[in-house]
C-alpha cells in the first residue's frame, strides 16, 4: 500500500543523539566513534537492501566512507547541545509491481525536488526492507546541517540556515517551511505519483487522512516498535560486558525466580553473539558452589535448580511464619465476649446483604476466628476478596484490633483504602516507616496483605520478623494463579499449602454468564473450555499478522460505546503496549478529540485530552504509580492533569517530571486487581496461563481476545501458548540431595542426648537470629553516583534561595509593607533578629527620598519593579564579558555553552545561559549568589559598590541612592536572615536528636519502675497506657543528677514522633522530683498530641468522638473512669483521647469536618486566664466545621484530683462526661433532645414527620446530626426523609411483583425493611435495587439447591448412576426458568436469564438436549473414546446441558476424528497381507471421506481438513479402484514383490500418489522388458543385415515412445534416447548404417566375425556409423598414398622424383578441410596440414629453385638430388635440407678465402679478384641469393674485420 507518510526529526546531542550511531544503525554497518573509542555495530540486522551516499561533485570521494564523513560531522559540532544531523523517513510502497528500481527513483527525486547536493549538503540514503509479516518498505535520508567547503575536505564554520526547515506539528503532521509551505507528507505522495504515472501504473497514494479506519494505526504502530533498536543495542553492549562469568549468569536469573532451569539460564545469556561464550557461561553457573539439584517427592531427578542463598531464605521465612503462627488469634483476645460480638456481626452482615454468598460468610468466619496467628484467604478473580478483607477490617476494629492493611503495588493499597482500611501502606513503605520511627505498630495487631501472591522474598522475610518480634497475627490474600512478584517470590502457594487455607471461588465480578464462565475457566486451567465459550460468543479475533491484529483491535476500540475511562487495551509486551497507545492515539486525533499542539516528553508526545498512565510515584506531586490522569493543558514549561477518580489537579514541567506515558493500553501485570467494562486483549504468541487469566477476567461487560494466524497457526496452539506456566514456584515444593539422605537415614546426632541438646540449643539461637536481626541488605542501600549535573543543581539551588530569601527582603523595603511609616521604620521592621541600625547617611538619603517623593506603595513598587528588572534584564546578556572582566580567561576544556568554569580543576562555575544566568558558585569555599555578589566576592566591598560597578558595566544611569540604599540593606538581611535560619535548623536537630534518643532509651511501664508508683499511688491511675507513654531516666542540669521520669510522646498528624513531655520523679516517694520545674516539654510540641488511648464498645457503630486534654494526668484519668463506664455499662461509644501537653496547643488540633471534640479542662475558676484560653480554642476548632463541648470537674481543679478520691472519682468523672457523651452518641432524636441542654419542644408537623419516620424504623441518626448543627438543619433533614420514605413506599409498591418473585425464592425481608433499603434512591434506581434483591435472592437459591445436586454428583463415577441427577437437576432448573419467565411475563421485562439458570433456559427451548447429552455420553463410552471416569466427572462438573453437549460432542468428535482414524491406520500398518492391506486402506479411507462435511469442533485443524478433504476426492475418483487394479497388475508382471507391494500399502494415505507409483513402475517394467527382448535378439542374430534390422526395430520402438509415455517426468532418460531416434530416423541413419557395413565387407576393411561383434554391441547408432565410415575414409586415404609412393619409388631422375613428391603434397593439401572426420592419427593429421601450409607457401617453386641453383652450382649431383626426393620427407622439409646444404657449401669457401685475404694473399670468385676481405663480402652479400647464404654470420664477419682494420689503423696512427 502507497502511503503519504514522511517524518523529518533531527540528531541532536541534547537528545543523547550520535552521528556516528545514526550512521551506523541506518546503513546496518559497524562504526568506530574515535571521539569516544564507541563501536556502534547493527551489521547483524541484515534489513538494508539499498546504500549510497550523495556528494556534491567537488567533495572530496573520501567521504563516501560513512566512518569518515560521521567522524567528522562529530569532529565540527563542538557544543554538547549540537544538532548534528536532519533525518527524513520515507514510507516506501509495498505492492509487487513496484521494484527497487522504482523505489530507488522515487527517494532520488525526493531528494532533488529539495535541492540539497545543489546545494552543498551530503545525504545519506539507505533503504530498509520489511521484517517478515511486515509491509513497512522505508528510506532513511541523512542530511548534514553544513554545507562543505569549496576545497571540498571540511565543513563550512556556519550552519545553512538559509537551507534550514522549519519543523512544525507533531510526528503525524510534521511539515517543514521554505519559500512557500508545503506539507512534507503531500510533497512525497506527489512524488510517488508521479513516478506511477510515469511507468503507467494504476498505484496511487493512499492519505493518511482520507483512510484513517485502514492506515492511522500501522504507520504509527511500526515506528514505535522499531523506534528503540539503537537503544535496545546499547542496552544489549552493557548486558554482554556485565555477563562475564558464571557467577553474574546466575544473578541475573535468581534475582526473579527461585527456581531455574538450564533453558533460563541458556535464555539468561541470549545476548551474547559467541555460541561457545554462551556454553561456558552456563556451564560455569550450573558449575557453581552455591548450585543445588531439585528432585521431585518421589526422589527423581527434575533438571530443576536452586541455590544454598535461596532455600536458606526460604527456609527462614518458613520459619519465621511459624513464629507468627503460634501466636494467639488477635481477635479473640477479648475472650467468649469477643467471640460472640464477632458471630453477631458476621450474622448481620449475612442478614443486611444478600449478596453475602455462604462462601464468603464461611471464609470470612475462618479469617476471624481461626486459631493461629497466620490465616490464608485464597480466592479466583472478582470472588469478592477485597470484600471480605473489608469486613475483617470493620469487624476486627470494632472488637479493639488495631488493623493495618498492606499490599505489595501503590495500586493494591488503593483498593485496600476504598473497602475500609484507614491505615494503609504498602509493604516496603510501612517497614521502612517502622524502621525510621514514623509508624507505630502496637502489639497484638492485626496485618492484612492483600495480593500476597505478588509479594517476595525480601519483603515477606521482613514483614513476617516483624510481626513475630511485635507478637501480631498476618493475614495473607491472594490468588496463587494469578501474577507473581517481579522478584524473586512463589512463597504464597508455600504458606497457603503449609499452613491452610480459607477459599472463594465464585467468581462474581463479571455481568454476563458468558462472561464468569470464561473467568472461570481460566481459574481453574481449563483453557480449552475457555476459549471455546468465548469463539461461540464471537470474541476471538483471528489476523493474518500481528498488524492486521493491532488494526482491527484498534478499530473495535475505537467504535467502542463505553467511555475511554471504562475501556482499556491489554498487552504482554511493552513494545505492544507502546505501539497499541500509539495507535488509539491516533484514532483520537482523527476523531478531533485531542486538542492543542503536540508535547514531547521522553520520546513521547502528548496533547490536550490525553489520558495517562502515571509510572512514577512523586510525594511532592501527589501522585503514585498506577494513577491515571487526563492531560488538561500542555505545553514545553507546564502539564496540567486531573487525576480520575479523584478532583484532584497536578502542574509539573514536564523537563523536570516525566514519570508517565499514555494509559490507553496497559501491560498485563500493570491490570492485576482491576475491573474494567470493556476489554481489548492482544496476543502475539508469548503469553502463559498467569497472564491470560488475569487479562481473561478483568471485564465486568465486553471482553475481546485478538490473535493472529503468523504467530498463532491455529485453535490448538492458541490453547497450548495459553497454557504454559513459565513460574516455578519455590524450592521448597522440591526435595534437595541432601532432604532425601535425611528422609532415608536420619542423623545420628538427633539420636544422643547430648546430639539433642545441641540442636535445641541451635534452634533457640537461631530463633533469635530470626526475630531479632533484620537483613541488613533490606534497609541499606548503596550511595547512588553523583549526577553529572552537579554545578548546574548547585547554581539552581543557590538561585531558588536567593529568589525564597533576599529578594523578598527587597521586595518588602521597596514597597513600604507597614503603611504610615517613614522608610527608615520599615527597614528596621523586616528583619526579626538582630536589626541592624542605619547610619546617618542611610537615614539621610532615606527620610530625603520619603519627604521628597512621599509616593503611594503602589508607585512605589512599581517604580522598583521597573529599575530592578531593567537590571537584572540587561545584565543578563552582560554574564559573560562580566565574568570575563572579574575571573580572567575561562578554562575551556570544562567549559560550555551553559556554563563557564575557571580556574585550573574549574573551581568557579558561572551560569551563562537559561533562566539562571549569571547565578556562580565557589565549590573551593562553597559560596555563591547572583552577579552583585560576585563582584564583592572578587572585588570586595559592598552591595553599594557592586550595583555602582554593575551599572557602569551596562552603562545603566543612576536614578538615586534609595535604590543602592535599599539593595544593601537587603545584603544584610539575607546575610541575617541565612544566620538565622542556620541557627534554627541546628536548633531543630538538636531538638529531633533529643526526641529520637529518649525514643532509643524509653522502655515500658511495668510494676518495677517508679513511673508506675507514681501514676498508680500518686495519681491512682490504673488504667493501661498506650505505647507513646513510657518511662526513661533523664539527667537534669540544672541539678546535676539523674531523674526517673514518665515520658509522653506527641506525634504530629503524619503520625510522627516530634517531641513529647517528661515528668521527672523522686525515686524513693514516687512523687514529682523536688525541683523548680519537674515537668518539662522536649522537641516541638505545636500541632502535635500525645495519643493517650481510645475507648470502644462492642455496638458496632464508629463514632467521630475526640477528648482533648490539657494535662497527661487529666487524659489519664478521663481515660480511665470512661472505660470502666464502658466496661459495666456498654453505652459509650468509641472515644479518642488525647493530650495536648499545654493549653495553648489545643487549638493546634487539626480538626475534620463533623469530628465531636471534647474539651476536658480544668476548673480555675469563670474569669481565669484559662477559661478564656478555652473558650478561644473552642471556637477556633468549631471554625473548622468540629462540633465541640467543653467539660470541667464540679469542683475547684482537674479531672485527675477528682480521681484521686477512690470511692466516688470515677463516677464524678463520669458523670461530667455523661450527658455530652450521650448527645454526642444518640441516634435517636428523643434521646438527643433529652440529653441536650438547650432542648426544646418538638412542633406537631416534627412529631407526625418523626411517628411517620418510627413506623418505618429508618436510622435517624442523620437527623440528629442535623439538629446538633441547627434546628432549623433538623427541621429540614426530618422533613426531607419523610419525603424521601414515602417516596420508597411508593417504589415499593410499584416493584411488588419482583418482591414478591424474590420471597418466591425464600426472601424474608418485611415491607418496612424494604422500603427503608429504598430511601434516597429515585424510582428507576430503586428498580434497579428491586430487581438486584430478587436476582440475587435468585441466585441464592439457585446456588442453594445445584450445591446440592452438585453434592450427589460428587464422587459417582458410573454415568447410569449420574443419569436420574442430573435429569432432576435440568427439571429442577427448567421448572425454575419457566416460573422466572412467567413472573417477568407479568412485568412485560426483559429476562436477562442468570448464568446458573442459563441450563434451565436451554432444555426448556430444546427438551430434546438432554436426550441427545445422554447418547452422546452413551456413545463415547461405548466407543472407548473416554473412560467413564471422565465422562461421568463432565456430567458432575457441567450443568449447562448445551456447554456439556459441546464437551462431549467435542470429545466424541475428537475420538471420531483423531481416535479412530488411529485405529484404522493402526489396522493398516498391522496387516499380514496385500489383500488385508488393500481391504484396510478401502475402509480407511471410506471412513474419512465420511467425515467430510461432518466436522463441527475441529474445522479449524488444517492437516485433518486437508486429509479428510484428501480422503474424499480420492473417493469421488475412485482412486481405490486403481490402487487395486495397478496392485494387482504390479503382482502378475512382478514389478513388485509381493513384501515390497505390502510395506508399500502399509503406509499408503494418499491413494493417488500410491497407485501413480506402482503405475509407473510397470510402464517401466514394460518398456525395459521390450528393450530387453531386442538386446536378446540382436545378440541370436547371424549377419549383419539380420542385426541392422533388429537395430531398425528397436530405433522404430523409441521413436514411438514420444507420445504414448504416461509420465513423461519419470522417464527423462527414454525421451531422451526417442528423441535421438526420431533424429536419427530424420538423417537415415539406419540406411547408412547398412551402407557402410557392406562398403566395410566388400572393401575387405573388416572381416564379418569383427564387424557382427561391434553391431552386436552397439549403443549408440551414430558413434557406431562414424567409426565404420572413419575406417573406410581412412582406408580409401591409405591406398592412394601408397599409389603414389610406389611412384615415388620407381622414379630414377630427380624430375620423375620430384613430380612424385609434388603429387603426393597435392594429394595430402586436398584433403585440408575435406575430411568427414577429424579424429584421424595424428601423423596423417600433420602431414595434411604441412601440405595445405606448403601449397600455401609455394614451398614446391621454393624447393625447385633451391634444387636449380644447387645442381647448377654443383653443390648436388642428380643421384643426390633423386635420393633426396624419393624420401618421405614433405616438400618443406626437402627445401629445408637442401638450404641447409647450400649454407654449408658457402660457409666452406667463404672461410677458406678469408683465411687466404688475411695472409695478404688475393684470391678470385666469379672472375673477380679480391684482396679486401670486406669487399669480398661484400660481393657476396650483392650476388648470391640470401635464402642459400648465412647472412648472419656474413654480417658478423663483415663487422669483425672493420674492427680489425681500425685497429691496425690506430696502431699505425700510433707508431707514427
Amino acid at each position: 500500500m502507497a502511503i503519504q507518510f514522511a517524518r523529518v526529526q533531527r540528531v541532536s546531542r541534547s537528545t543523547g543523539g550520535n552521528a556516528c550511531c545514526k550512521g551506523a544503525y541506518n546503513s546496518r554497518t559497524k562504526i568506530k566513534d574515535e571521539k569516544t573509542n564507541i563501536v556502534y555495530n547493527f551489521t547483524s540486522r541484515k534489513d538494508n537492501v539499498y546504500h549510497e551516499v550523495l556528494l556534491p561533485e567537488y567533495v572530496h570521494q573520501k567521504f563516501k566512507n560513512i566512518s569518515e564523513l560521521m567522524n567528522t560531522i562529530e569532529r565540527t559540532e563542538r557544543k554538547c547541545n549540537s544538532q548534528l544531523l536532519k533525518e527524513y523517513v520515507l514510507a516506501l510502497p509495498d505492492e509487487e509491481n513496484i521494484s527497487l528500481e522504482l523505489k530507488k527513483e522515487m527517494v532520488y527525486e525526493f531528494i532533488r525536488e529539495n535541492n540539497w547536493i545543489e546545494n552543498g549538503l551530503v545525504v545519506q540514503v539507505d533503504i530498509h526492507k520489511p521484517h517478515d509479516g511486515e509491509k513497512n518498505w522505508h528510506a532513511h535520508l541523512l542530511v548534514t546541517i553544513r554545507r562543505f567547503l569549496d576545497t571540498g575536505l571540511c565543513f563550512e564554520s556556519k550552519k545553512a540556515r538559509d537551507l534550514e526547515p522549519q519543523v512544525r506539528g507533531g510526528r503525524t503532521n510534521t511539515y517543514v517551511k521554505s519559500n512557500e509551505e508545503v506539507n512534507l507528507g503531500k510533497l512525497w505522495s506527489q512524488i510517488q505519483n508521479r513516478i506511477f504515472e510515469k511507468y503507467g501504473l494504476e498505484n496511487r497514494v493512499d492519505s493518511i487522512c482520507i483512510n484513517p479506519q485502514e492506515h492511522i494505526g500501522p504507520v504509527r504502530m511500526r515506528s514505535v516498535m522499531n523506534g528503540a533498536v539503537v537503544r535496545n543495542e546499547e542496552r544489549r553492549i552493557v548486558e554482554i560486558e556485565h555477563l562475564n562469568n558464571g557467577a553474574a549468569v546466575l544473578d541475573k536469573v535468581t534475582r526473579h525466580m527461585s527456581v531455574f532451569s538450564s533453558s533460563d539460564l541458556k535464555q539468561a545469556v541470549k545476548c551474547i553473539p559467541d555460541k561457545e561464550t554462551r556454553e561456558r557461561l552456563v556451564e560455569e553457573a550450573l558449575a557453581g558452589k552455591s548450585v543445588i539439584n531439585l528432585f521431585d517427592s518421589e526422589g527423581r531427578k527434575t533438571n530443576l535448580y536452586t541455590t544454598i542463598g535461596i532455600r536458606v531464605e526460604e527456609e527462614k521465612i518458613m520459619r519465621l511464619a511459624g513464629y507468627v503462627l503460634l501466636e494467639k488469634n488477635v481477635v479473640l483476645l477479648g475472650g467468649s465476649k469477643a467471640v460472640g460480638r464477632v458471630n453477631q456481626l458476621i450474622a448481620d452482615e449475612k442478614t443486611s446483604n444478600s449478596r453475602f454468598s455462604d462462601e464468603q460468610e464461611k471464609a470470612l468466619s475462618q479469617l476471624l476466628l481461626g486459631d493461629f496467628g497466620v490465616r490464608v484467604l485464597r480466592g479466583r478473580a472478582g470472588s469478592g476478596k477485597s470484600y471480605i478483607l473489608g469486613k475483617v477490617c470493620r469487624i476486627s476494629e470494632n472488637v479493639g484490633v488495631n488493623v493495618i492493611g498492606v499490599a505489595p503495588t501503590h495500586k493494591a493499597k488503593l483498593e485496600l483504602a476504598k473497602v475500609g482500611y484507614e491505615q494503609n501502606d504498602t509493604v516496603k513503605g510501612m517497614l521502612f516507616k517502622l524502621a525510621n520511627g514514623r509508624f507505630s505498630l502496637p502489639k497484638h495487631s492485626l496485618i492484612v496483605v492483600d495480593e500476597a501472591g505478588m509479594v517476595g522474598n525480601d519483603d515477606y522475610q521482613e514483614l513476617l520478623r516483624v510481626a513475630a518480634t511485635r507478637k501480631c497475627n498476618v493475614i495473607l490474600s491472594g490468588d496463587e494463579r494469578q501474577l507473581s512478584s517481579v522478584s524473586r517470590g512463589g512463597m504464597f502457594e508455600v504458606l497457603s499449602e503449609k499452613h491452610g487455607s480459607s477459599t472463594v471461588f465464585n467468581i462474581k465480578r463479571q455481568s454476563s454468564n458468558w462472561g464468569r464462565e470464561v473467568a472461570s475457566c481460566f481459574a481453574e486451567g481449563r483453557v480449552l473450555e475457555g476459549l471455546t465459550i468465548l469463539e461461540r460468543n464471537e470474541r476471538i479475533k483471528w489476523n493474518g499478522n500481528t498488524d492486521k491484529s493491532m488494526q482491527e483491535l484498534l478499530n473495535n476500540w475505537n467504535d467502542s460505546k463505553y467511555d475511554i475511562g471504562d475501556r482499556i487495551i491489554l498487552a504482554v509486551e511493552n513494545k505492544h503496549v507502546n505501539a497499541l497507545n500509539a495507535g488509539a492515539r491516533q484514532y483520537l486525533k482523527a476523531n478531533g478529540k485531542l486538542e492543542g499542539e503536540e508535547i514531547s516528553v521522553s520520546g513521547n508526545y502528548y496533547m490536550k485530552g490525553d489520558r495517562i498512565l502515571i509510572t512514577a510515584t512523586n510525594k511532592e506531586l501527589g501522585v503514585i504509580n498506577g494513577d491515571l490522569g487526563e492531560v488538561i493543558d500542555a505545553s514545553t514549561e507546564k502539564f496540567i492533569i486531573s487525576i480520575l477518580g479523584s478532583e484532584k489537579t497536578i502542574e509539573f514541567n514536564p523537563k523536570e517530571y516525566d514519570g508517565f506515558r499514555h494509559g490507553y493500553a496497559t501491560t498485563i501485570f500493570k491490570a492485576q486487581g482491576a475491573s474494567i467494562k470493556d476489554v481489548y486483549v492482544f496476543h502475539d504468541k508469548f503469553s502463559g496461563i498467569r497472564n491470560s487469566y488475569v487479562s481473561l477476567s478483568r471485564h465486568i461487560d465486553e471482553l475481546r481476545l485478538y490473535t493472529n494466524r503468523e504467530s498463532t497457526i491455529d485453535m490448538k496452539m492458541l490453547v497450548k501458548q495459553l497454557s504454559r506456566d513459565f513460574d516455578k514456584g519455590s524450592s521448597l515444593q522440591y526435595l534437595t540431595e541432601e532432604e532425601i539422605r535425611y528422609r532415608n537415614n536420619v542423623g545420628e546426632a538427633k539420636k544422643t542426648i547430648t546430639g539433642r541438646l545441641l540442636v535445641g540449643a541451635l534452634n533457640v539461637l537461631e530463633k533469635v537470629t530470626d526475630k531479632y536481626i533484620p537483613k541488613s541488605e533490606y534497609y541499606n542501600y548503596k550511595e547512588p553516583a553523583k549526577a553529572t549535573t552537579t554545578v548546574e543543581k548547585v547554581i539552581d539551588n543557590f538561585a531558588l534561595e536567593e529568589e525564597a530569601t533576599g529578594f523578598s527582603v527587597e521586595h518588602k523595603i521597596a514597597v513600604g509593607e507597614n503603611t504610615g511609616t517613614r522608610i527608615s521604620n520599615v527597614l528596621r521592621e523586616v528583619s526579626t533578629t538582630n536589626k541592624p541600625r542605619m547610619s546617618a547617611k542611610e537615614r539621610f538619603y532615606a527620610n530625603a527620598d520619603y519627604v521628597r517623593g512621599q509616593k503611594s506603595r503602589a508607585d512605589l513598587k512599581a517604580e522598583w519593579d521597573r529599575e530592578t528588572e531593567e537590571l537584572r534584564h540587561m545584565l543578563k546578556f552582560k554574564v559573560e564579558s562580566i565574568a570575563g572582566d572579574l575571573l580572567g580567561e575561562s578554562n575551556k576544556r570544562l567549559s560550555n555553552g551553559r556554563e563557564l568554569r575557571y580556574g585550573e580543576h574549574g573551581k568557579i562555575a558561572v551560569r551563562i545561559k537559561g533562566e539562571k544566568s549569571g547565578m556562580w558558585h565557589d565549590f573551593s569555599s562553597d559560596k555563591g549568589g547572583d552577579l552583585f555578589s560576585l563582584v564583592t566576592h572578587v572585588r570586595g566591598g559592598n552591595f553599594k559598590t557592586a550595583a555602582e560597578y554593575l551599572r557602569g558595566v551596562i552603562g545603566m544611569e543612576n536614578t538615586g541612592n534609595l535604590k543602592l540604599v535599599h539593595d544593601h540593606n537587603s545584603s544584610n538581611k539575607y546575610a541575617s536572615y541565612q544566620k538565622v535560619k542556620k541557627f534554627e535548623e541546628k536548633l531543630e536537630k538538636q531538638k529531633l536528636k533529643v526526641t529520637s534518643n529518649l525514643q532509643v532509651r524509653a522502655k515500658e511501664i511495668n510494676h518495677n519502675n517508679v513511673a508506675y508508683r507514681y501514676l498508680r499511688e500518686g495519681r491512682n491511675i490504673t488504667c493501661d497506657l498506650s505505647s507513646d507513654i513510657k518511662t526513661a531516666g533523664v539527667y537534669e542540669r540544672g541539678v546535676g543528677k539523674s531523674f526517673p521520669a514518665v515520658i509522653a510522646f506527641a506525634r504530629d498528624e503524619s503520625g510522627n514522633i516530634t517531641g513529647g513531655l517528661q515528668i521527672l520523679l523522686d525515686s524513693k516517694t514516687g512523687n514529682k522530683a523536688e525541683i523548680d520545674i519537674p515537668k518539662k516539654s522536649f522537641g516541638r510540641i505545636s500541632g502535635s498530641f500525645v495519643d493517650v488511648g481510645s475507648i470502644r464498645n462492642n455496638s458496632g457503630n464508629r463514632n467521630n468522638i475526640t477528648i482533648i486534654a490539657e494535662g497527661l494526668e487529666t487524659a489519664l484519668s478521663v481515660k480511665q473512669a470512661l472505660s470502666e463506664h464502658s466496661e459495666k455499662k456498654g453505652d459509650i461509644e468509641a472515644v479518642r483521647i488525647l493530650c495536648s501537653l499545654g493549653i495553648s496547643n489545643i487549638k493546634n488540633y487539626r480538626a475534620r469536618e463533623g469530628e465531636k471534640i471534647i474539651i476536658a479542662a480544668d476548673n480555675d475558676g469563670h474569669d481565669s486566664t484559662t477559661h478564656k484560653t478555652i473558650e478561644n480554642a473552642r471556637l477556633q476548632l468549631s471554625s473548622k466545621g468540629a462540633f465541640v463541648e467543653i467539660v470541667r470537674p464540679i469542683k475547684v481543679g482537674d479531672f485527675n484530683d477528682i480521681l484521686k478520691d477512690k470511692a466516688l472519682g470515677e463516677k464524678e468523672i463520669q458523670n461530667s462526661f455523661e450527658n455530652v457523651l450521650a448527645s454526642y452518641s444518640a441516634v435517636i432524636l428523643a434521646e438527643y433532645l433529652s440529653r441536650n441542654k438547650a432542648a426544646y419542644q418538638l412542633s406537631d408537623q416534627e412529631k407526625e414527620n418523626l411517628t411517620y419516620i418510627q413506623k418505618y424504623d429508618l436510622s435517624e441518626k442523620d437527623i440528629v446530626e442535623a439538629y446538633r448543627r441547627d434546628r432549623t438543619y433538623g427541621m429540614l433533614e426530618l422533613e426531607q426523609s419523610r419525603e424521601l420514605l414515602e417516596l420508597a413506599a411508593a417504589c415499593y409498591k410499584q416493584n411488588k411483583e419482583m418482591l414478591l418473585e424474590a420471597k418466591n425464592w425464600g426472601y424474608k425481608a418485611s415491607e418496612a425493611e424494604i422500603v427503608k433499603s429504598l430511601v434516597g434512591i429515585d424510582a428507576e434506581d430503586a428498580k434497579k435495587h428491586c430487581m438486584e434483591i430478587r436476582d440475587n435472592q435468585l441466585l441464592g437459591y439457585l446456588e442453594k439447591n445445584i450445591r446440592e445436586f452438585t453434592k450427589q454428583k460428587t464422587g459417582k463415577y458410573d454415568i447410569e448412576l449420574i443419569k436420574p441427577i442430573v435429569l432432576a437437576e435440568q427439571q429442577f432448573l427448567k421448572e425454575t426458568y419457566e416460573t422466572c419467565k412467567t413472573f417477568r411475563g407479568k412485568e412485560n421485562e426483559d429476562f436477562e436469564v442468570p448464568h446458573s439458570l442459563r441450563s434451565g433456559q436451554v432444555v426448556s427451548e430444546q427438551p430434546e438436549l438432554l436426550k441427545k447429552v445422554f447418547e452422546v455420553a452413551d456413545s463415547l463410552y461405548q466407543s472407548g473414546g473416554q473412560s467413564e471416569i471422565n465422562i461421568a466427572r463432565n456430567m458432575s462438573s457441567v450443568n449447562e446441558m448445551d456447554v456439556l453437549h459441546t464437551i462431549l460432542d467435542r470429545e466424541m468428535e475428537s475420538y471420531n476424528v483423531y481416535d479412530r482414524p488411529k485405529e484404522l491406520a493402526k489396522e493398516r500398518l498391522h496387516s499380514d497381507s496385500v489383500d488385508n492391506a488393500l481391504t484396510a486402506i478401502e475402509k480407511e479411507q471410506d471412513y474419512l471421506a465420511s467425515l467430510d462435511g461432518n466436522l463441527n469442533h475441529y474445522s479449524w485443524d488444517e492437516n485433518l481438513v486437508e486429509k479428510v478433504k484428501l480422503a474424499s476426492d480420492q473417493k469421488d475418483s475412485k482412486c481405490f479402484e486403481a490402487l487395486k487394479t495397478a496392485t494387482h497388475q504390479s503382482l502378475d508382471s512382478q514389478v513388485k514383490t509381493e513384501d515390497e507391494l505390502l510395506d508399500k500399502l502399509k503406509h499408503t494415505t494418499d491413494l493417488k500418489a500410491s497407485y501413480t507409483e506402482l503405475d509407473k513402475h510397470i510402464e517401466v517394467h514394460n518398456i525395459n522388458t521390450t528393450l530387453r527382448g531386442f538386446t536378446e535378439e540382436r545378440q541370436t542374430a547371424k549377419t549383419p543385415d539380420e542385426v541392422i534390422n533388429i537395430i531398425s526395430k528397436e530405433q522404430e520402438f523409441l521413436v514411438s515412445l514420444r507420445d504414448n509415455i504416461k509420465y513423461p517426468d519419470e522417464h527423462q532418460d527414454l525421451l531422451a534416447k526417442s528423441e535421438i531416434a526420431k533424429k536419427l530416423q530424420e538423417e537415415k541413419m539406419i540406411d547408412k548404417l547398412g551402407g557402410a557395413t557392406k562398403e566395410i565387407i566388400s572393401s575387405g576393411i573388416k572381416n564379418e566375425k569383427t564387424l557382427m561383434k561391434e553391431l552386436k554391441n552397439t549403443s549408440d547408432i551414430q558413434v557406431t556409423y562414424q567409426k565404420l565410415d572413419k575406417g573406410i575414409e581412412a582406408h580409401n586415404i591409405n591406398v592412394n598414398l601408397m599409389k603414389i609412393k610406389e611412384e615415388k619409388y620407381n622414379a630414377k631422375t630427380p624430375r620423375d622424383a620430384l613430380r612424385a613428391a609434388h603429387r603426393e603434397q597435392q594429394f595430402l593439401s586436398s584433403l585440408h578441410g575435406n575430411l568427414r572426420h577429424q579424429d584421424h592419427n595424428i601423423e596423417l593429421l600433420h602431414n595434411i596440414n604441412k601440405a595445405h601450409q606448403s601449397e600455401l607457401n609455394k614451398g614446391m617453386d621454393r624447393l625447385r629453385e633451391v634444387a636449380g641453383y644447387g645442381y647448377k652450382s654443383k653443390i648436388f649431383s642428380e643421384q643426390e638430388l633423386t635420393k633426396h626426393f624419393k624420401s618421405d620427407c614433405s616438400i618443406s622439409e626437402l627445401h629445408r635440407d637442401l638450404s641447409k646444404i647450400c649454407h654449408n657449401h658457402h660457409t666452406n669457401i667463404i672461410n677458406r678465402h678469408l683465411d687466404k685475404l688475411h695472409d695478404n694473399l688475393s684470391v678470385r670468385h666469379d672472375g673477380h679478384k679480391f684482396e679486401c676481405p670486406i669487399k669480398y663480402l661484400e660481393h657476396w652479400k650483392n650476388n648470391v641469393d640470401h635464402n642459400l647464404l648465412p647472412i648472419k654470420q656474413i654480417n658478423q664477419i663483415i663487422k669483425q674485420e672493420h674492427n680489425r682494420q681500425h685497429q691496425m689503423e690506430h696502431s699505425y696512427t700510433m707508431d707514427m
